[in-house]
């Protein structure tokens, strides 16, 4: 091909070819579409708590599976950032193209990232809804519909995060405040675990990462 531009573009094309047909091989084995049916528990629970409703399982089961912040999403964002960012470097010697990928890489992910973040405020409407909405739709290949233990297992997830965040206020508020406001601090901590975990109603369990929803709420 004369163009490096549709070179390098037919190249990256390839490489997130690759990554969609491994995710689609994957997703038909029992044992990880059981996984996947825990990552559509946390995106339920994740979308019930910033919605701000009950977070009861007949009300999560509500919810949706996709979340624009998916590591899912964040991902197929960094394939194309890749994809569009390689296209413009030429075909250099192999060591070159190399070297180019391994310093462009923390770059990259930066600007992936900071585009996820940007999703969770631009992409629920208008034409930014449209920019994001293929990073929900592979959410498809790695979600399922969980059943209701599995979102037990979600909303416990959030409660045990839940009162590490407060432990780590209360904490943080000793090495800052006050001795008085510090016990007054604690004592609110202590009441709101005791109440989230009355409400929501299970116990322990194995856990699903839900702290980057509560850090972003």
């Amino acid at each position: 091909i004369a163009s490096d531009v549709a070179s390098n573009l037919i190249e990256g094309g390839i490489r997130l070819a690759i990554f969609l047909i491994y995710l689609k091989i994957i997703s038909l084995m029992p044992e990880i579409r059981r996984v996947f049916a825990y990552h559509g528990a946390e995106h339920k629970v994740v979308n019930a708590f910033e919605a701000g409703v009950p977070l009861e399982v007949k009300d999560v089961q509500k919810h949706s599976t996709a979340h624009l912040r998916c590591g899912t999403a964040f991902l197929l964002i960094v394939l194309v950032v890749a994809l569009l960012t390689f296209a413009f470097l030429g075909r250099p010697p192999l060591w070159i193209r190399l070297l180019e990928r391994v310093f462009l890489l923390p770059v990259i992910a930066s600007v992936s990232y900071e585009l996820l973040r940007a999703s969770a405020k631009f992409g629920h409407g208008g034409v930014m809804k449209w920019v994001f909405a293929p990073g929900l739709a592979l959410q498809s290949m790695t979600t399922r519909q969980p059943d209701d233990d599995q979102v037990e297992v979600a909303l416990s997830a959030l409660n045990d995060e839940e009162q590490r965040i407060g432990r780590h206020h209360a904490q943080d508020a000793a090495r800052h405040a006050h001795p008085r406001r510090v016990l007054r601090v604690a004592h609110e901590q202590a009441v709101g675990a005791v109440l989230v975990e009355a409400h929501v109603g299970v116990g322990g369990g194995p856990g699903i990462s839900v702290g980057a929803a509560l850090a972003l709420k």
